[in-house]
């Protein structure tokens, strides 16, 4: 089974900028959403005119449109998970992050492992490209959220100074 997830994602860590706290708030709001297999936490996370995007290698990628929509498409993930008694970790490597004034770019890779009760365990590596911006009311928002296949060596050789789970 092949869970996509819009890097979905993350609990990010460490000081490197004085904003992280803000722009990282939304991978917090991922990260609980998973770990709880709740989607409450992610109407925190996109803007009204955000973009999910999941690249595959083996049909057309996945592209979703608006802040409800993606909301929608993430809270069937996380009921189809919670159905089936499994639980979800996401751990994060973010490679890069560059900034303008009112926008941050992140880069990195990701690994999603989905445990069931019976002690089954499928695990999945990704990249991730997120453009966050910086709305009016000083909140950070996830505005582009593309993601594709990678592998474990990719994951583990991914560099950065900063990996969260």
């Amino acid at each position: 089974m092949r869970v996509a997830l819009a890097c979905t994602l993350l609990l990010f860590g460490g000081a490197a900028h004085a904003a992280d706290a803000t722009v990282d708030a939304p991978y917090k709001h991922i990260a609980d959403a998973f770990a709880q297999l709740d989607p409450a936490p992610l109407q925190h996370v996109f803007a009204d005119d955000a973009v999910l995007l999941f690249l595959q290698t083996d049909k057309a990628p996945a592209l979703t449109v608006g802040k409800a929509a993606i909301e929608q498409r993430l809270a069937g993930t996380l009921a189809r998970l919670k159905q089936a008694g499994k639980t979800a970790k996401i751990t994060v490597r973010l490679s890069e992050r560059r900034e303008t004034p009112n926008a941050m770019y992140d880069t990195g890779f990701f690994r999603l492992v989905v445990r069931d009760g019976k002690g089954g365990e499928e695990i999945e590596y990704g990249s991730m490209m997120l453009e966050l911006r910086k709305g009016a009311d000083g909140t950070w928002r996830h505005r582009v959220d593309a993601n594709g296949p990678a592998t474990r060596e990719a994951f583990e050789a991914a560099g950065g100074a900063r990996i969260y789970d």
